[in-house]
């Protein structure tokens, strides 16, 4: 998939409610009702995976976005990150045997509902997983 539609994918997938699961990666949530703090964490399983093989080393790049909806559905600034995996065959064997990695985000939340809606997008085909959660900060 070219760049700009992977990227026009994952605007429209910011905004939308559907949950997809269309690699292997989960994302969670945890909240802090006294700091209004919100944190995405995606989990990403090495053991399936597509990786690109490029000078010895297995790559591939994956970007985790998170960001809250206010009560009126309006989208707020979020957060990106992007991981470039870069690895020799013994680091990805001690990767995979552990289970995988994660990639983080933390955001602010001001008082209100909200809702935290998380993406990750793996690079290579695009595929996406995504994850929708129901917050409340006084």
């Amino acid at each position: 998939m070219e760049q700009h539609g992977m990227e026009s994918r994952l605007d429209d997938e910011m905004k939308a409610s559907d949950i997809l699961s269309e690699f292997p990666a989960s994302l969670t949530w945890a909240s802090d009702p006294r700091t209004r703090k919100v944190t995405c964490m995606a989990h990403i399983d090495l053991n399936a995976l597509k990786l690109a093989t490029h000078g010895g080393r297995r790559t591939q790049t994956l970007t985790l976005v998170a960001a809250l909806r206010d009560a009126a559905g309006n989208l707020l600034p979020g957060k990106r990150s992007e991981v470039e995996l870069n690895l020799k065959s013994d680091t990805l064997a001690k990767m995979v045997a552990a289970g995988g990695f994660g990639i983080v985000v933390t955001l602010e939340a001001p008082p209100g509902a909200h809702t935290a809606r998380g993406l990750v997008r793996d690079g290579i085909e695009g595929k996406m997983v995504t994850s929708s959660q129901e917050l409340r900060f006084p």
